[in-house]
Formats: C-alpha cells, structure tokens, sequence
C-alpha cells in the first residue's frame, strides 16, 4: 500500500511541476531537469513515470481534451438520433453549433486551456487548431451522411468536402480565437452564441435548407 501511494505522490508530484513550468517557460523551453527540480525529484524517478517530456504533456492536457471531445460527440449523437425535416433548422443550431458546454467544461479547467492554448509550441499540440478543425469537421460530415439518409437534404445538394473543411475552419478558427482572450465564462457563451446565429444562415445556405 506504501508503495503504491509513493509511486502516486511521485505521479503527482512530476505533473504538478510540470504543468507550472510549462505555463511558465513553455513546453519547447522546459527541461526535464526543471520539472525534477521543482518537484525535488531525480530524472530517474521521472522515467519510472514518463516516456518523455511529450508523454507528460500529453498526460495533462488529454484528459482536458477527452471530455471536451465527450461532451460535443454527445450533443451530435441527440441530434442524430433526434433530426428530422421539420426540426433540422433548429436541431443544427442548439446542437451543431451550439457550445455552451464545451465552454464551461473549459472555464472548469482554465489552466489546462491557456497551457493547449498558449504554451504547446514543440509539441504536436502546437497544430491545435487543425486537430479541433478535423474534428468537427468529420463530425459535420457525420450529420450530413444522416440527413441524406433520412432525406432531410434536397435531391441537388452535393457534399463538397473541401467546402465543409473550410467553412467549419471558419468557425472553429473563431471560436478559438474567442478563448485566447481574457474574457469571463458569460462573455464567452455570449460572443460564442453570436458566432452561431451568424454562421447558421451561412450553413442553411450551403445545405440548401432555406
């Protein structure tokens, strides 16, 4: 039992270290000596724990990412399940489009997000942007592949992956960009909410749903 809770004070430990120093140097300008260091440990205790420095990062923020990446599937899966003709406008807007969760479950982790955010540089956390873009855009193109199948879409629509790609960037980009600033959890979801009803109409168009 001692054992056990050692080698957990020692995990926790090396991730408390290493979540400070990366917020405070940067992932690419942090030595594995600093996060020993701070932690008063050996870099051999360090490799009893951790791959690498990579490995660490990935430990801290993956859990962050997981349940953002849960909370969003699930809104996609009711409205899956839930999508018809006549609510599709409605369902694309609160569920599609819709972040309110996605952005308290961030405030709730605040400094998790500005370590992704602002400190990942080196690491392949540093392509961000593009990871969240991928991801919702082939949640996108699940919504879709339903709507036709339900024949919610019009017979001449035509899915243009390199259009979808971008316009959900468009989005994504922005939304991102919301988080970079100071702005509190209400100001957020306000600015969030306006992104959505400004974009909706935007894709109604593209899915000729008007």
């Amino acid at each position: 039992m001692g054992t056990k809770r050692n080698y957990e004070m020692t995990n926790e430990l090396l991730l408390a270290s290493a979540k400070e120093s990366f917020l405070t140097q940067g992932f690419k300008d942090t030595k594995l000596r600093d996060i020993c260091r701070r932690a008063h440990l050996t870099t051999g205790a360090f490799y009893k724990h951790f791959k690498s420095k990579d490995d660490l990062l990935a430990q801290l923020v993956e859990p962050l990412l997981q349940d953002l990446k849960t909370i969003y599937s699930k809104q996609i899966n009711d409205a899956l399940s839930s999508m018809t003709p006549e609510n599709i406008n409605q369902i694309w807007l609160e569920k599609v489009l819709n972040m309110d969760d996605v952005i308290h479950a961030v405030y709730q982790n605040r400094e998790i997000t500005d370590l992704l955010l602002f400190k990942t540089n080196g690491s392949k956390y540093n392509n961000l942007a593009e990871m969240i873009t991928q991801f919702f855009a082939d949640k996108v193109a699940q919504i879709i592949a339903e709507m036709e199948q339900k024949e919610i879409l019009p017979n001449n629509f035509v899915p243009d992956q390199r259009q979808i790609h971008f316009f959900v960037y468009s989005n994504t980009a922005t939304f991102y960009d919301i988080l970079k600033h100071s702005f509190t959890e209400a100001e957020t979801i306000k600015l969030d909410q306006n992104l959505c009803q400004f974009s909706y109409y935007g894709w109604i168009n593209v899915l000729k749903l008007n």
